[in-house]
């Protein structure tokens, strides 16, 4: 197996000589080529592998950028194809196709590829679109705080009013499963309470302040 540079002497759309070429894996060194001006695509290839040349066809997102051996092809769209320079018949070479592309959320995810060619032969390279990243789903917590009526209370520094014995309120929707956390504080005469309570979205919590509860209990009898 060998492995070179890579040439271009066709491109997606294209057939014949003449046309753009990249660099080619061959088993020696070959010279650098200058780069060929590019012309337009189609979405099959119309190249045919001759008895010295192979034919690389590449199928990817039409905006990512496709590398071969390192050099940045000049081809575009989500078909592309390119033929080697000559080869010796019968021996087999490989080329590392690169692809770069921009996901929907702007990173750029790169993706490589060992392709072998040989002469006479089209070889097919598939280069998967860039996975989407799915938004986590959404969902409230609910809390149940144990409290007089007469105390009151304070969330994460946030005055919340007391409905009875028992005040019920849910957070703003939260990533599901994710873990937070709120500071409770209370106050009631000059008798004050702080708790931190952590919870995953989705739970129902229960908070109890046993001391202002007791307190509680006893002013009623």
């Amino acid at each position: 197996m060998h492995s070179a540079y890579p040439i271009i002497y066709g491109c997606s759309g294209c057939y014949g000589y003449g046309m753009p070429v990249y660099s080619a894996p061959v088993m020696e060194t070959v010279p650098k080529v200058d780069t060929p001006k590019e012309t337009p695509n189609t979405k099959k290839s119309m190249l045919t592998p001759t008895n010295n040349r192979a034919v690389v066809d590449v199928e990817l997102p039409e905006n990512a950028k496709l590398f071969a051996d390192g050099q940045l092809t000049v081809l575009s769209g989500s078909h592309r194809s390119f033929y080697t320079p000559v080869l010796t018949p019968g021996k087999r070479y490989q080329y590392e196709l690169q692809m770069e592309v921009k996901n929907a959320q702007g990173t750029t995810e790169t993706q490589k590829e060992i392709v072998v060619v040989q002469a006479g032969e089209t070889s097919k390279v598939r280069f998967a679109a860039p996975a989407t990243v799915t938004a986590p789903a959404k969902i409230s917590s609910t809390f149940i705080v144990h409290l007089p009526e007469t105390a009151k209370l304070f969330v994460d520094g946030t005055e919340r009013k007391l409905s009875g014995a028992q005040t019920e309120f849910t957070t703003p929707l939260l990533p599901k499963g994710q873990k937070f956390q709120y500071t409770f504080k209370v106050s009631a005469g000059n008798k004050e309470s702080t708790q931190i309570v952590k919870f995953r979205a989705g739970e129902k919590i229960d908070v109890e302040f046993p001391e202002f509860q007791l307190n509680s209990t006893l002013a009623s009898k």
